[in-house]
């Protein structure tokens, strides 16, 4: 654990969307290409948001996925369990609220 919390940094923006949130906890680590965090477990790479949560929480249901309030995949703070259709789901209603404001 404290390998993994050396490369996150807890200082990082609030998300404009819900300040509420508060700041979002930056992975600094490696990244995938859609910038998902990568952290090497026993020689295998594994998502820093995943890791963070199982640390905290204990392992991810069947089915579950781990999701981001705050809509930043490098963040390992504003984590919350959804199915993948939630995460679809949401990701539309986003899209859709964004493109009515404009």
């Amino acid at each position: 654990e404290e390998r993994f919390w050396r490369k996150v940094d807890k200082n990082g923006p609030w998300p404009a969307h819900n300040p509420k949130l508060g700041p979002c906890w930056v992975w600094t680590g490696a990244l995938t290409k859609a910038g998902y965090g990568l952290f090497n477990v026993a020689g295998e790479a594994v998502y820093a948001h995943r890791l963070a949560w199982e640390m905290k929480h204990g392992p991810i249901p069947e089915g579950m996925w781990v999701l981001h309030s705050c809509d930043w995949p490098r963040c390992v703070r504003h984590l919350f369990l959804g199915t993948p259709k939630a995460n679809t789901g949401g990701r539309l209603k986003k899209a859709f609220e964004w493109f009515q404001s404009k």
